[in-house]
């Protein structure tokens, strides 16, 4: 990643502020090549939509319980995010950095994790359907209890990944 945008506290409270969100969605905006590691995204609002977040550093981010409809993560570093309780749709994470994130109990649909980096990753408990992950870095990862309905795995290292219930 080249030199990205440093998004203080400060800065995402006024904007959030400005955008009048206070718990409704927030639609449509540009985060990309912002170093986001010290937001509490959820704070303002539990609901992103079509919002970018390609070319970010979110790596270590709390997400919990967060929904992203439509959103982009492509070439971000999400390296030990916490997704817990999070709905994904129509997301795409192409490309990105994502080892040792935390999917567990995630529901996700129509999402793109092709050639992404999610070697430890943990998506126990999750829910993936019509989602795929074509070349991307699965080893290691961990799906427990994992509900798999009509996903594509083509191309992936699934080595040494933990399937018990």
């Amino acid at each position: 990643m080249s030199e990205l945008k440093k998004l203080t506290r400060d800065d995402f409270n006024d904007t959030m502020n400005r955008l009048f969100v206070y718990g409704g969605p927030l639609s449509g905006y540009d985060f990309s090549n912002h170093d986001l590691r010290e937001l509490n995204i959820g704070c303002y609002t539990e609901k992103y939509i079509n919002c970018d977040f390609s070319n970010s550093d979110m790596s270590c981010m709390d997400m919990r319980d967060i929904s992203f409809v439509g959103c982009d993560f492509m070439n971000a570093k999400l390296d030990s995010a916490n997704f817990t309780n999070t709905r994904l749709k129509s997301c795409t994470f192409e490309n990105a950095s994502m080892i040792g994130v935390e999917f567990i109990k995630a529901d996700i649909g129509r999402t793109s994790f092709d050639n992404a980096n999610l070697s430890s990753a943990n998506l126990s408990n999750a829910t993936l359907f019509n989602s795929t992950f074509i070349d991307a870095d699965l080893s290691d990862s961990k799906f427990s209890d994992t509900v798999v309905r009509s996903t594509l795995f083509t191309g992936s290292d699934v080595s040494r990944v933990d399937r018990s219930e």
